[in-house]
């Protein structure tokens, strides 16, 4: 069973790393969440705050430049 938890969607790097630094261990960045998900329903881990970072403008994918090397 899932335990209590906040799900934070920032919309700035910054706005992330703020939740980050506030909520220290307590915090884990996701970005889809469906094997976080699946460890905490397990009760193999728990965080009570998860840090969306797909609601920010340039990462919520992933790209590859292969003209950059």
């Amino acid at each position: 069973m899932l335990g209590v938890f906040t799900i934070h969607e920032p919309t700035t790097i910054q706005e992330a790393s703020g939740l980050l630094a506030r909520y220290g261990a307590d915090a884990v960045v996701y970005a889809g969440g469906t094997e976080l998900l699946l460890l905490m329903k397990e009760g193999l881990v728990h965080y009570p705050h998860l840090v969306n970072i797909k609601t920010i403008p340039g990462l919520d994918g992933i790209t590859i430049d292969l003209d950059g090397g």
